[in-house]
């Protein structure tokens, strides 16, 4: 369970250090969260992004204006990137990663977030 205290002190840190904050995270918890709306993924404006999140309070703290009507998406690891990354080479999709309210999160494909999450699991090895 994530704190109040944690969601405030990471929801100031910049795009790139949210970013690093995600890949530990989502390494220990073998968890990614989204938005979707009636099987939807949420993108951000018009840009071809998929969001994701470490938690679900995060992402719930992102599910306002054109998002509120989203709700929590939890995958596994495994089912993120067999699944979804399907979905996202499909739609030739960018990863938005954590992004905070109004503000889009640190921007990557999906190469190199398997290389980073991979790169953070080779640390627990």
């Amino acid at each position: 369970m994530i704190t109040n205290e944690e969601i405030l002190n990471v929801t100031k840190l910049d795009a790139f250090n949210r970013y690093k904050y995600f890949i530990k995270k989502v390494v220990d918890e073998e968890k990614i969260y989204t938005l979707s709306f009636e099987n939807e993924i949420a993108e951000v404006k018009d840009n071809k992004l998929i969001s994701v999140w470490s938690a679900a309070e995060f992402a719930k703290e992102c599910a306002i204006q054109e998002w509120e009507n989203y709700t929590v998406t939890e995958f596994s690891l495994e089912e993120f990137k067999d699944d979804i990354g399907v979905f996202i080479t499909e739609n030739n999709l960018l990863i938005n990663v954590f992004s905070v309210a109004n503000k889009t999160g640190f921007i990557v494909n999906q190469n190199e977030l398997w290389r980073d999450i991979n790169d953070e699991l080779e640390q627990y090895d």
